[in-house]
C-alpha cells in the first residue's frame, strides 16, 4: 500500500491539545569550548628537540606537516621535488 497524504494525517481532537500543565521546555546553555590550545606531541618533541641540540637521537625525525593549502601556489610540476626537499632523509 502506498502512503498517500491523508492516510498520514492523524486528527487531534482539541480535548486532547488543552491541558491544566502547560509544559514550559528549559533549554541549556550551550556548553562554551575551551579556549584552551590542546597540547600536541609533535609540538612537544619540537621543543625538546630544540633544547636538545646535538644530543637529540639521530633515528627520531620531526617532519613538518604539509597540507594542500601549504604548497597550493606552487606550480604542479615542481610539487613532487619541493615534497621531498622537505623531508629529513
Amino acid at each position: 500500500m502506498r502512503s498517500t497524504l491523508p492516510r498520514l494525517i492523524q486528527i487531534v481532537s482539541r480535548d486532547a491539545l488543552r491541558s491544566s500543565h502547560p509544559t514550559v521546555q528549559i533549554i541549556p546553555e550551550p556548553i562554551p569550548q575551551t579556549k584552551e590550545k590542546k597540547v600536541i606531541l609533535v609540538d612537544e618533541l619540537a621543543k625538546l628537540q630544540g633544547s636538545m641540540g646535538s644530543s637529540w637521537p639521530p633515528n627520531l625525525r620531526i617532519e613538518p606537516v604539509v597540507t594542500k593549502q601549504t604548497l597550493a601556489r606552487v606550480r604542479s610540476e615542481h610539487r613532487t621535488e619541493l615534497k621531498a626537499l622537505l623531508k629529513e632523509r
